[in-house]
């Protein structure tokens, strides 16, 4: 559930109230994966490769292969520790 300030009209005087907010129409924050910010970056890269922006393009690329790296171990951490979790709840 939000809550959310109402908007306070003359009636109010100064005082804030909150009013229920429906589920819907919450502000959802934007979420950026990891793995999303690495394409960033590869397609900066080859833009900036193309226009040949080299300094930049040689900068993405990095980036975008140390985000992806990044990405993979997690991943495999993550599915390792979720295999062995499994076994140990069903054994």
């Amino acid at each position: 559930m939000s809550w959310t300030s109402a908007a306070c009209s003359s009636q109010c005087l100064g005082e804030k109230t909150l009013e229920r907010v429906p589920p819907d129409e919450a502000v959802q924050p934007l979420e950026v994966t990891m793995l999303g910010w690495a394409l960033t970056f590869l397609v900066i890269g080859v833009i900036a490769a193309v226009l040949g922006f080299t300094t930049i393009a040689g900068a993405s690329f990095a980036i975008a292969k140390f985000l992806a790296a990044v990405f993979l171990i997690l991943f495999l951490v993550f599915v390792i520790l979720g295999v062995t979790a499994v076994r140990r709840i069903t054994s």
